[in-house]
């Protein structure tokens, strides 16, 4: 089936969902919207259409006085299909669509049910969420016979990701020479794939990780595995925030699955503290050099100020034959002139899309409910701590992340849940309780990587 539908009940995370499939396949370059919640004051008051390549426009909002109306909210019909035009989703190079969502607003325009009817009659691969209820073209485009609808639950959504995540892979992974389309990287491809050690630097949202995503499936193409790191603490498209992730790619499928070893940072910015982060990062490139294959890093956007000698710092440490720098306006000139290894200079991918603060906070939060879903509670004794524990401010170690090792191998991540004179309890994910043998602090709260997410 090409055309995938995903139902719940409002608020189950419909919209989360679809936008982790697209952080997590945006090497394929998927064209199309979401729909955000409008909040005034913490008081829902509207939405808006924010498409994959940045642009928004108003959907719907208490105070638009239209005769399409939802409950308290009208609907503005006119903007909301010159967006759609705008967009030309059923011209786009891409072959991933994705829409969100097919409800009572979005069907009151005839213009949107003929796109949607259209793209899904396409060659093109559609995901949209649907209203679990509902009439007209709602209940027409679930009865098609091409179709292969989801319903989610809180219980069932991580279930419904990982069997998106195969099918969409299958599917798709092994085309995505055709839906980037990128020509201006042809050279940088070429002289990656003949170099052994590639780093990928630029800022927020420049499409580093699609660039890594895309090199590395390149690299299979040419029958070649590769070592993988994200050396993103704060975004990582392969582990949970505070990490570093390594992944080993032998096949289309571990393009984006989750890493295969974790490396516990315990913050989601270097600039808490370089000088250990950069030690984490020596550790992970050591780790990497064992596999004796290609090596691609992706990097944190932090390139200004002290991020600009934190990239110069990396190149020392990992020794890449080639950086690729992804820039817009030569924002990166000065950090490049530091760097004393070949640099190849790139715009960036004219569909990589630009994520929100709540996109990126609902990003974290899924990639943390994921990695904590069949997670228990243990009890350990404070002397596993490397640092001393102050049992009388237990409220300040509460939700703190946590590193659990054995050796120097960090064999999970946790977070504090009660902690007194008989010990600390850590909500974890663990294998084997017998290979703990220390514990690590971290300096964020986990309550702080949620913060309000939608």
């Amino acid at each position: 089936m090409k055309n995938i539908l995903i139902t719940g009940l409002p608020g189950v995370g419909k919209t989360t969902l679809v936008m982790r499939l697209a952080k997590h396949f945006e090497h394929l370059q998927p064209a199309g919207f979401y729909t955000a919640e409008i909040r005034e004051g913490g008081i829902r008051k509207g939405f808006q259409l924010v498409s994959l390549d940045g642009r928004k426009e108003l959907l719907a909002h208490v105070d638009i006085k239209s005769s399409y109306r939802v409950g308290k909210y009208g609907v503005d019909l006119n903007k909301f299909e010159e967006f759609l035009k705008a967009l030309s989703l059923l011209e786009s190079a891409s072959r991933f669509i994705i829409i969100d969502e097919i409800g009572k607003m979005e069907c009151f325009s005839k213009y949107f049910c003929e796109l949607v009817g259209k793209i899904m009659d396409s060659d093109k691969f559609l995901l949209a969420t649907v209203a679990l209820r509902g009439e007209g073209f709602i209940d027409k485009v679930k009865k098609r016979k091409d179709v292969r609808a989801f319903e989610i639950t809180e219980k069932t959504r991580e279930k419904v990701f990982q069997e998106l995540v195969n099918l969409i892979g299958k599917r798709l992974s092994m085309e995505h020479k055709e839906v980037l389309a990128e020509r201006h990287w042809d050279e940088a491809i070429k002289k990656a794939l003949e170099s052994n050690r590639i780093l990928i630097i630029g800022a927020v949202d420049r499409g580093k990780s699609t660039f890594a995503k895309y090199l590395v499936g390149e690299f299979l193409r040419k029958g070649k595995a590769t070592v993988f790191v994200d050396s993103d603490i704060g975004q990582s498209s392969i582990s949970i925030p505070g990490t570093i992730g390594l992944k080993k790619i032998e096949k289309p499928e571990d393009i984006g699955s989750f890493a295969d070893l974790l490396f516990f940072v315990g913050y989601t910015t270097p600039s808490i503290s370089i000088p250990h982060f950069l030690e984490i990062f020596s550790r992970a490139i050591e780790k990497a050099r064992s596999f004796n294959l290609p090596i691609v890093v992706d990097t944190t956007g932090f390139v200004s100020g002290e991020g600009r000698s934190l990239k110069v710092k990396k190149v020392e440490i990992f020794n890449p034959d080639i950086v690729i720098a992804i820039q817009k306006e030569n924002e990166l000139s000065e950090l490049l002139s530091d760097i004393k290894v070949p640099c190849l200079v790139l715009e960036p991918s004219s569909k990589v899309f630009p994520r929100d603060q709540q996109v990126r906070a609902n990003y974290r939060k899924e990639r943390l409910v994921s990695y904590f879903k069949d997670s228990k509670s243990y009890l350990f004794p404070l002397r596993l701590f490397k640092e001393p524990i102050n049992v009388y401010n237990a409220s300040s170690y509460l939700e703190r992340m946590v590193g659990i090792f054995s050796g120097e191998d960090c064999i999970g991540v946790g977070y504090i849940e009660e902690i007194d004179e008989d010990g600390v309890v850590v909500r974890a994910n663990l294998k084997n309780l017998k290979d703990v043998k220390s514990l690590r602090l971290g300096k964020v709260k986990l309550s702080g990587l949620l913060e309000e997410p939608q």
